[in-house]
């Protein structure tokens, strides 16, 4: 502080210099975050001090530098995932592509082999091209196997280091946003912003997953689809590494909303990283739903089709109602596994409509083997399963009812053209038994001999009529019967197949 002495001796107080530019201070504390956010994402966080971060940070916001702070956080967590953790996961991929051509080129050379050694076999002798041929056919094989082999290896690996690296970027987010909680506070809520934590899940999403033209995204989906179908058909997979991945794909957002940090956040918190309920971005639209669930829904519309048609081709309901009914067990397994609940609505409808809707009434109208010989057998076992499965498309079981009303007039009208055949077979015999040897109507009087044997003939047809409508009645009461006992131990005892 000067003092001044004026003519009259008073004292002018001057004020304090300004301290410089505040930009210097704004360098100083981001270069020191800028390193530490650095070393969080290395691995390096033991060394830091989270209390002198998270004061510098408060202090910038707190000198109006939230904006610059919030545009430079996202940048370096931007960088970081182009330029390393996606370069790491693309090195993966190329080692898939050269997987691929190389075992396609061992192939190639292969099959020109066995091309060359067709060529031989004609100049040797017979035996020694066939087992020529042979070998080179085992050859083939082989290098089929170990193709496959190869590839799925490497498509592993890859899953696995794509999880690695999300649950890595994860980890580093929430410690990342903990130095930064004060910006999310202030400067992100007051300005409608992503939260630091989403900027990680959004930059993730950008920077990685949908990077060029979605390029490491449409891989991941292609493997996961593949092992998916793998699975249908008898393959042991790796179910954890699925689940994991296709948690991420819902963890990231395609909309915006203030709440997805919070679901996110607390998702991964609680479950580590499994998929548990509806997963981690339970508001708004994200990866998986925008990407990944309608190419699984035109797999599995393909999957069930070919099944489907393969099952009809055989012309049996019975073989194919237990596939049917296994196919659904072995789906809705996989489901609760592999995909979030989201899914399982649309699939299970996709299920229904390609196994159920679509052939369920032209397998009970086959002839050999259908609804119509399951209940002559009363086969309640298959009939059962059929009934549980219209009850998953027909809450009203409307289909089952028509082919049941169809089938019960179809019977009562044989057991009514049985009964007129046997009645017009007894009415001749009748008529037959009445006419003398003349041609002319015996009398009323006293028979002539050999008369009585033909009265005792009109009397036994007269008890064949009876005793045919006796046994008309008797079997429509057992077809009644039958129906009953289809409907109490198959229908579930359901009172509208009783109307």
């Amino acid at each position: 502080m000067e003092v001044e002495l004026s003519g009259r001796g008073r004292a002018k107080i001057r004020p304090p210099k300004k301290i410089a530019s505040s930009e210097i201070d704004f360098q100083k504390s981001w270069s020191v975050i800028e390193g530490a956010i650095s070393e969080i994402q290395n691995k390096n966080a033991s060394k830091l001090s989270f209390e002198d971060l998270y004061r510098r940070a408060y202090n910038l916001v707190l000198r109006k530098h939230g904006s610059v702070l919030y545009e430079n956080v996202q940048s370096v967590i931007r960088n970081h995932l182009e330029n390393h953790i996606r370069t790491r996961l693309l090195s993966y991929v190329d080692t898939e592509e050269t997987v691929k051509e190389s075992l396609s080129g061992t192939v190639s050379s292969t099959a020109s082999g066995q091309g060359q050694s067709a060529s031989v076999s004609c100049e040797d002798d017979e035996d020694e091209g066939m087992e020529t041929e042979v070998t080179h056919r085992s050859t083939l094989t082989s290098n089929d196997n170990k193709k496959d082999t190869n590839l799925e290896y490497s498509q592993k690996q890859f899953l696995q280091a794509l999880n690695k690296e999300w649950e890595d970027h994860l980890l580093s987010m929430r410690m990342i946003s903990d130095v930064l909680m004060y910006l999310d506070r202030v400067y992100a809520k007051e300005f409608h912003l992503p939260l630091v934590y989403d900027i990680g899940l959004n930059a993730f999403r950008d920077r990685v997953i949908k990077y060029n033209n979605n390029e490491i995204g449409e891989k991941v989906i292609d493997i996961i689809i593949g092992y998916i179908n793998k699975s249908r058909h008898g393959v042991i997979i790796d179910k954890f590494i699925l689940k994991a991945i296709i948690f991420m794909f819902v963890s990231l957002p395609e909309t915006f909303t203030l709440d997805n940090h919070t679901s996110v956040n607390n998702n991964n918190n609680n479950n580590n990283g499994n998929n548990s309920g509806n997963g981690g971005n339970g508001n708004g639209e994200n990866y998986y739903l925008k990407y990944f669930e309608p190419k699984l829904m035109n797999s599995s519309d393909e999957y069930f089709s070919k099944i489907s048609n393969d099952l009809l081709k055989e012309k049996s309901g019975t073989l194919y109602i237990n596939n049917v009914m296994q196919l659904i067990k072995d789906e809705e397994i996989r489901m609760s596994l592999i995909l979030p609940e989201i899914s399982c609505p649309s699939l299970v409808e996709l299920i229904d409509k390609d196994l159920i809707t679509r052939n369920m009434e032209h397998i009970m109208k086959l002839d050999n083997d259908g609804l119509k010989t399951w209940i002559n057998e009363d086969n309640f076992k298959i009939l059962s399963s059929l009934y549980t499965l219209i009850s998953r498309v027909d809450s009203e079981h409307e289909m089952l009812k028509r082919q049941l009303r169809i089938l019960i007039l179809s019977t009562g009208e044989e057991l009514e053209q049985n009964a007129k055949s046997a009645s017009a077979v007894t009415a001749a015999a009748a008529t037959t038994s009445t006419v003398a040897p003349s041609g002319k109507e015996s009398s009323n009087d006293t028979p002539p001999p050999g008369e009585k044997e033909k009265l005792k003939k009109k009397v036994s047809s007269k008890e064949s009529l009876t005793q045919n409508s006796i046994k008309r009645i008797k079997d429509i009461l057992q077809m009644k019967v039958k129906y009953d006992n289809v409907i109490k131990k198959s229908f579930n005892n359901n009172p509208e197949f009783q109307r």
